[in-house]
């Protein structure tokens, strides 16, 4: 999935469109997603160009907005119980 398939873009001109391109995929990056086809890739990209759309044209702060906007943290859950214990010994 690459930005430049979804019809919203079509009001962006090229330059915008590099600074999507370049938020979404460090937000994929971000996300650890790997399929293009997944349907939270499509998502991430919307919300980009929702955020574009509002005035936002920081690729930096685009990959923020969004990865927050779908409520993921990139770092992995802390570990817990017997295998936690034993790691930290």
């Amino acid at each position: 999935m690459s930005i430049h398939r979804l019809r919203e873009i079509e009001a962006f001109d090229p330059e915008a469109i590099q600074i999507m391109a370049a938020a979404l995929d460090a937000a994929l990056h971000e996300l650890r997603l790997m399929h293009r086809d997944d349907p939270l890739v499509q998502l991430v990209a919307r919300r980009i160009i929702i955020f574009a759309q509002q005035g936002e044209h920081d690729p930096v702060k685009l990959r923020k907005l969004a990865v927050k906007s779908i409520g993921h943290h990139a770092s992995p859950p802390a570990r817990s119980g017997v295998g936690a214990h034993v790691a930290s010994c």
